[in-house]
């Protein structure tokens, strides 16, 4: 079975930003932290939106658009996040792979 993320690296997918999303599964400070922790990464990267070049300062949290059945975080600017940019997004392809679920903990060592 193909996941939305082995789909969306050879295709464009429109992703958007879910809101209510603040609960998390682990100790982890910020969406971006959760990110950077299950990516291994300390590096404050770029905003993940299609065309940006901005760097990122927060996590976003977005589903795909048409399956919204699992949340993912990405590393999003000021400008592209929830409460400024409302409008369905593309994700670069170098970030597809780099999403992670909200849910995930094992880079977070709250297994």
């Amino acid at each position: 079975m193909k996941t939305i993320l082995s789909i969306a690296k050879r295709i464009r997918m429109e992703f958007k930003h879910i809101e209510d999303a603040q609960k998390k599964f682990c100790d982890c400070i910020t969406w971006l932290q959760h990110w950077r922790r299950n990516n291994n990464t300390r590096v404050r990267p770029e905003c993940s939106v299609y065309f940006c070049s901005n760097k990122a300062t927060m996590g976003g949290i977005v589903v795909n658009c048409d399956k919204e059945e699992e949340m993912y975080v990405t590393p999003v600017c000021p400008k592209h996040y929830p409460y400024s940019y409302i409008d369905h997004f593309q994700i670069k392809k170098r970030f597809i792979k780099l999403m992670v679920s909200v849910k995930e903990l094992e880079g977070c060592g709250c297994q």
